[in-house]
């Protein structure tokens, strides 16, 4: 007698949009290449989501509150002024 959990269903990717067989979907997620959330700021990086978690919290077109105290905006990391320390 089959268990019902080792049924094969076929599954959409929601990033690339392949069939796969259900099975085989989390090995697919783990290699699939990913684009980096500060992409419409600029930034061009994919890479896996284990590299992407690393680079994100690094990606200099990330957002960060103004360095002036007295400003509220938030800029890049990219477009902030090099400090000479």
């Amino acid at each position: 007698m089959r268990s019902r959990y080792s049924q094969i269903f076929l599954i959409h990717c929601y990033l690339d949009k392949q069939v796969l067989k259900s099975r085989d979907l989390e090995k697919h997620l783990l290699q699939a290449h990913l684009s980096c959330k500060y992409g419409p700021n600029g930034c061009e990086f994919t890479g896996t989501r284990g590299h992407l978690l690393w680079h994100e919290d690094e990606c200099v077109f990330r957002m960060v509150q103004c360095p002036d105290g007295k400003c509220e905006m938030s800029v890049k990391v990219s477009s902030q002024k090099k400090s000479n320390f």
